[in-house]
C-alpha cells in the first residue's frame, strides 16, 4: 500500500514556465521543496496511525521523490511485505485463497484492518495544500 503524491504539469503551465524564462529554476525547486515536506508529513501521520507489535512495519515507511516526464511525484509506502495485511486485513493463502485476518498481535489489529496510510494522507491533506500554495507564492516572490 503506497500513497503517491503528484504534481504534474499541463501545457497551460509548460507555456507559463516559457514567456518567464527562466521562472522554472525557481518554480521547480520550490514545488519540489514543498512536495517533500508534505511526503514527510504524510510519513509521519502515517507512522503515528501504524498498528505496532515491534515496530517494525513503522519503521520501513519512508518517503521517496521522483521527477518524472510531466511532473514531480513523492511516493511514501512501507516496504514490508505483510503491509497491506495490515492496511487492508485480508491476505492471499495459498491453501484458502483470500483470509479475513482476525484481532490478533500486540496491536491488535482490527479484523477489518487499518488503512494507516490513508489515515496518514487524509490528515495530511490541508497541510499539503498550505504548503504548496506557500511553494508556489515564495517562487512568485523571488521574482519580484
Amino acid at each position: 500500500m503506497a500513497i503517491q503524491i503528484k504534481v504534474e504539469t499541463n501545457r497551460f503551465f509548460d507555456d507559463l514556465i516559457v514567456k518567464f524564462g527562466g521562472f522554472s529554476n525557481i518554480l521547480i525547486p520550490q514545488i519540489q521543496k514543498g512536495l517533500l515536506q508534505y511526503g514527510y508529513k504524510v510519513e509521519g501521520e502515517s507512522k503515528r496511525e501504524t498498528p505496532v507489535d515491534t515496530g517494525q512495519l513503522r519503521s520501513t515507511i519512508q518517503t521517496n521523490p521522483s521527477i518524472q516526464s510531466r511532473g514531480l511525484t513523492v511516493r511514501v509506502a512501507p516496504h514490508k511485505a505483510y503491509a497491506s495485511w495490515i492496511h487492508e486485513g485480508r491476505r492471499i493463502d495459498p491453501r484458502f485463497g483470500l483470509v479475513t485476518l482476525k484481532g490478533r498481535g500486540v496491536a491488535r489489529t482490527p479484523a477489518g484492518g487499518k488503512p494507516y496510510m490513508k489515515i496518514g494522507a487524509e490528515k495530511s491533506e490541508d497541510y499539503g495544500r498550505r504548503i504548496m500554495r506557500e511553494s508556489v507564492q515564495s517562487a512568485i516572490n523571488q521574482l519580484k
